[in-house]
């Protein structure tokens, strides 16, 4: 039987005179997140400033047991009444 990879994307709009644009891509490495593809664009068609796009990807993965969010009211009592 073969498995079918699943994926999560991710957009993010960017002016590239950002000082912490490679500290972002970091984390975002870190995180499991590959660049995909990017396209630059003008933020307005009457501007010169530009934005580039960037598209990424990351498998899809479980959420482990520990990082589920908890009922915060397992009894199912309302919590405000």
């Amino acid at each position: 039987m073969t498995t079918v990879e699943k994926w999560e994307y991710m957009v993010q709009r960017i002016v590239c005179d950002d000082p912490k644009l490679e500290k972002g891509f970091d984390k975002l490495g870190e995180d499991g997140w590959e660049l995909t593809t990017s396209t630059e664009m003008p933020v307005s068609f009457s501007s010169s400033t530009k934005v580039v796009i960037f598209f990424f990807k990351r498998p899809k993965r479980a959420i482990p047991e520990t990082d589920k969010p908890r009922d915060p009211d397992p009894k199912g009592k309302k919590i405000l009444e």
